[in-house]
Order: C-alpha cells, then structure tokens, then sequence
C-alpha cells in the first residue's frame, strides 16, 4: 500500500525503518484475499483498490491545503 501511494505523490518520498518502532511480533508481509468473501457472501468490491488507494491520497492533499 505504501509503495502505491509514493508511487501517486507529486513529491520525492523516501521511506525508512525505524527498527525502534519494529517488535518481533510484526510480519514482514500481509496479504489479504477476498476469496472467502466473495464466495461466502457473494460480495464483490464496488471500486478498485487502487482507485480506493487514490481517493484517500487526494483526501488528504485536500485536507493539507486547507
């Protein structure tokens, strides 16, 4: 989700680690899938992630300016 939205911003992003913020506990990966949802639910997303992802980028530039 990070690398999605540095690659949306208008400006250069550099992103570190902080490995005081890290605990042992935290997964290096997550990944999510809908797959039971959908099969369970017969539910299927509404827009598409990245355009999720963009709606909130531009939420927040707007929230910035103000």
């Amino acid at each position: 989700i990070l690398a999605s939205l540095v690659a949306e911003s208008r400006v250069e992003i550099s992103v570190e680690q902080d490995p005081l913020r890290q605990r042992p506990g935290d997964l290096p990966i997550i990944i999510g899938d809908a797959g039971r949802a959908r099969e369970l639910l017969n539910w299927k997303p509404k827009h598409p992630f990245e355009d999720t992802l963009t709606a909130v980028l531009n939420d927040c530039r707007m929230r910035a300016i103000q």
